[in-house]
């Protein structure tokens, strides 16, 4: 009977060792695309467009700003300067950045008998920008804010390139809603202005 186990030993070394190759195989990591193209572009009648990063990064707890890189603002900023377009030889627009906080907040689950975890990270972006536009002489011809808030959750274990990717989806997914609402409160306040 034992030598019936030895003649099996080698297939049993082979099959193991198959599991184990292709268990190391190297996992294929896909990034975040940001494409300022596939979001809104707003065509506004301004001679000058001045961007204002009024919102500071926050560097205490729960602010997880500083750990994208390039930030929120940063993006936000890239897709302002690129997809709000000014024509025109007259008035000019001041675009103020109020706010663009990533938060990350470890919390109990609510429903603690589904997972074997008990607790999760809950991840906050929250976009608000003024537009203002004024007239040569320095009059508010209109003015009008947008604001959005989207959130997620992750599991608590995560590599540090799955915490990137939560953090960079939404990051993308907050400026698709920041730029649909940018334009929705434009052409509500300004749509005499936009082209």
């Amino acid at each position: 009977m034992t030598t019936h186990k030895n003649k099996f030993l080698p297939y049993y070394v082979f099959v193991f060792l198959c599991f184990v190759i292709a268990s190391c195989q190297p996992v294929k990591l896909e990034n975040v695309v940001f494409d300022n193209n596939l979001l809104s572009k707003i065509n506004i009648n301004a001679e000058k467009k001045i961007i204002n990063k009024v919102y500071e990064i926050n560097y205490l707890d729960p602010y997880i700003d500083n750990t994208v890189n390039p930030t929120a603002i940063e993006r936000l900023n890239n897709w302002l300067d690129e997809n709000l377009i000014v024509f025109g030889t007259e008035n000019k627009l001041i675009i103020n950045i109020l706010e663009a906080s990533l938060t990350k907040i470890e919390r109990n689950f609510e429903n603690k008998k589904l997972f074997n975890e008990k607790t999760e990270f809950y991840y906050e972006m929250k976009f608000k920008v003024e537009y203002i536009l004024y007239d040569d002489n320095d009059f508010i011809l209109s003015t009008t804010e947008a604001n959005t808030k989207r959130s997620t959750t992750s599991s608590k274990y995560l590599s540090l390139y799955e915490k990137e990717k939560v953090a960079n989806e939404l990051i993308l997914e907050s400026l698709e809603d920041i730029s649909l609402k940018s334009f929705e409160m434009l052409k509500l306040h300004m749509a005499k202005f936009l082209l």
